[in-house]
C-alpha cells in the first residue's frame, strides 16, 4: 500500500506595485531558482506559523523584507490569482505554489533589496515584454490583474 503523504499547497503572496509614471516595480530572481534569472514582484510566501494571521500584515512584512521601508497604499482584495507546481521540486510533498495578487501604488522612499533578489528596476510592462521578463506563471498572474481592471464595477 502506497502511504503518500498529503500534498501541501504554499501560498505567495505578491504585489504588483506600481509608481505615478505607470511602472511596475520588478525584482532580479537569483540564478539557478525557480525563476532563474528572470524577475520576480515583492512579495514571498507564507510561513507554516503564519496561517490564519492578518493578510495586510503578512504583505507589509514581505515588503519591508524585500524592498525596504517605502510607502505605498494596498487594495486590500487579491486581484488576480495563478498556480504553479514545480515538477521537478526536490520537495516530493510540495506540490505547488498558489500566488495571490495584490496591487499598490508606491508613494515614497528608497528601494533596498534583500539578498533574495540581485537587483530591480521600475519596469513598463505590456504584453510584448511580459514573458521575456517574467517566469509563466508570473506572466499568468499579471495578465490575471489586467482583466481585473477591465472589468466593471458590479452592482449588487
Amino acid at each position: 500500500m502506497n502511504h503518500r503523504h498529503p500534498a501541501l499547497l504554499e501560498v505567495s503572496l505578491k504585489v504588483i506595485l506600481n509608481n505615478r509614471k505607470g511602472e511596475t516595480l520588478i525584482l532580479k530572481a537569483q540564478p539557478g531558482g525557480v525563476f532563474n534569472n528572470k524577475y520576480d514582484l515583492p512579495g514571498g510566501r507564507m510561513n507554516p506559523s503564519e496561517v490564519g494571521n492578518d493578510l495586510i500584515e503578512l504583505i507589509n512584512r514581505e515588503m519591508k523584507e524585500e524592498v525596504g521601508n517605502v510607502k505605498y497604499t494596498l487594495k486590500i482584495c487579491p486581484v488576480s490569482i495563478s498556480s504553479f507546481v514545480n515538477k521537478s521540486s526536490a520537495k516530493p510533498n510540495r506540490d505547488g505554489v498558489q500566488y495571490i495578487l495584490f496591487s499598490a501604488k508606491y508613494l515614497k522612499g528608497d528601494i533596498i533589496i534583500s539578498d533574495e533578489h540581485t537587483g530591480y528596476k521600475w519596469q513598463k510592462l505590456n504584453k510584448s515584454n511580459l514573458n521575456r521578463y517574467f517566469h509563466p506563471v508570473l506572466s499568468e498572474l499579471i495578465r490575471g490583474y489586467w482583466q481585473w481592471n477591465k472589468r466593471p464595477n458590479l452592482k449588487i
